[in-house]
C-alpha cells in the first residue's frame, strides 16, 4: 500500500513537471497528497511508539507482579517455618506425654496383678487360719 502511494506521488511529480500550465494546480495536489503521506507516516511511527510504550508498560507490570508473588512467596515460607519448628516441639512433647501415659498404664497393670495375688494370698490365709482354728477346736474338744 505504502509503495502504490509512492508511485502515485512520483507519477504525479512527473506529470507536474512536464505540464506547465497545469503543473503548478498538481504541485499542490502533490503536496496535498505528500502532507497526508507525511501524516499517515507520522501516525504511523507514532502508533509504533505508543505500541512500544505499551509492551515495555506492560513488561515492566508483569515483572512487578512476579516480584511481589516472589516476595510473597518467600514470606510465606518464613512464617511456614516457625510453625514447623513449633509443631515438631509440640510432636516431642507430646511423644514424651505418650512414653509416660504408657509406662503409667503398665505399672497400673503390673499394680493391679499385684493386688489380686495379694488377696488371693490373703484368701489363702484366712482359709488356713480357718482351718487350723478348725483343727484346733477339735483338738481341745478331744
Amino acid at each position: 500500500m505504502k509503495k502504490s502511494v509512492d508511485k502515485m506521488v512520483e507519477e504525479l511529480k512527473e506529470t507536474a513537471s512536464k505540464d506547465d500550465g497545469e503543473g503548478e494546480q498538481k504541485n499542490e495536489e502533490v503536496k496535498e497528497i505528500e502532507d497526508e503521506e507525511n501524516l499517515k507516516k507520522k501516525e504511523e511511527v507514532d502508533d509504533d511508539k505508543q505500541e512500544k510504550v505499551d509492551e515495555k508498560l506492560v513488561a515492566e507490570a508483569v515483572t512487578e507482579e512476579q516480584l511481589v508473588k516472589e516476595t510473597n512467596q518467600k514470606q510465606r515460607a518464613e512464617k511456614a517455618e516457625v510453625p514447623t519448628v513449633e509443631c515438631k516441639k509440640c510432636m516431642e512433647t507430646g511423644s514424651a506425654y505418650t512414653e509416660k501415659d504408657e509406662k503409667f498404664r503398665t505399672r497400673d497393670t503390673e499394680l493391679t496383678k499385684i493386688e489380686i495375688l495379694f488377696k488371693d494370698k490373703c484368701k489363702e490365709m484366712f482359709e488356713n487360719e480357718k482351718v487350723l482354728k478348725d483343727n484346733d477346736e477339735k483338738l481341745t474338744q478331744k
